[in-house]
């Protein structure tokens, strides 16, 4: 492969950068010294990805809530949590409660600890095994270093209505190898919960004068996030994202 050129995958991405699928169709090969970089993918197939292992921290509340605490910094980045399991410590377990979202902490009896119990003290971080679909993101562009991201915009190619119920939240995100559950682009979030998306329309996620600074080997993700509802319309939504870059 020309040493100009990278593959970047539309399609299944996996927790690490996967920089080329040879012979899938949804391979592009996209010139490094290009300033404008431009990608184009259905929402839908954000969707298909098999299950993978995750290895995240979790670190206890020095006032511990009865039912819980939530798992949802742990598990950023992580699709579908399909199981969790965390290792006994301190003389406490722990279970994830699939309703809530939570993990509860127990003592030896097997009773819930109490209200106010100060874990950070008693327990501090713990290690959580999740299992999880992959990231719903596509990895839009990998980075050699030297250059910086200065906006990133997205546009639609048919009109997306507003719908409270049955909608699309995106978001541009910086992983790299070491980090692979993200960082957000800017504070820019775009959903059509709140307003519709319509035809060719530019609609801005991220604009900075300064730039976002990318290392070698960082990769730029759309982060697509849907409700519980999403209907075969919104899986079939086609974005463009563009991306501006400054090369040193």
């Amino acid at each position: 492969m020309d040493a100009r050129l990278r593959e970047v995958e539309n399609g299944r991405v996996s927790s690490v950068p996967a920089y080329a699928r040879r012979g899938d169709q949804r391979v592009q090969r996209v010139a490094e010294n290009a300033a404008v970089h431009t990608v184009t993918v259905r929402l839908g197939t954000l969707n298909y990805y098999n299950p993978q292992l995750y290895y995240r921290d979790f670190t206890w509340s020095a006032s511990y809530v009865a039912g819980g605490e939530s798992l949802a910094d742990a598990s950023a980045g992580v699709g579908t949590l399909l199981s969790v399991s965390v290792a006994p410590k301190a003389g406490y377990t722990f279970a994830y409660n699939t309703g809530t979202g939570k993990i509860q902490a127990y003592t030896t009896s097997g009773t819930e600890v109490v209200d106010t119990t100060d874990l950070l003290a008693a327990v501090g971080t713990v290690g959580v095994t999740i299992l999880g679909t992959g990231p719903t993101a596509h990895i839009l562009y990998v980075s050699e270093g030297g250059e910086r991201l200065e906006g990133a915009s997205i546009m639609v190619q048919d009109t997306v209505a507003k719908d409270g119920t049955d909608y699309w939240t995106l978001k541009v995100l910086r992983r790299s190898p070491t980090y692979s559950r993200g960082e957000q682009v800017g504070t820019t979030t775009l959903t059509n919960s709140t307003r519709g998306f319509l035809a060719n329309e530019t609609l801005e996620l991220y604009t900075s004068d300064a730039g976002f600074e990318l290392s070698a080997d960082d990769y730029i993700v759309l982060s697509a996030v849907a409700s519980t509802a999403v209907t075969e319309k919104l899986q079939d939504a086609v974005v463009t994202l563009r991306l501006r870059r400054r090369i040193s």
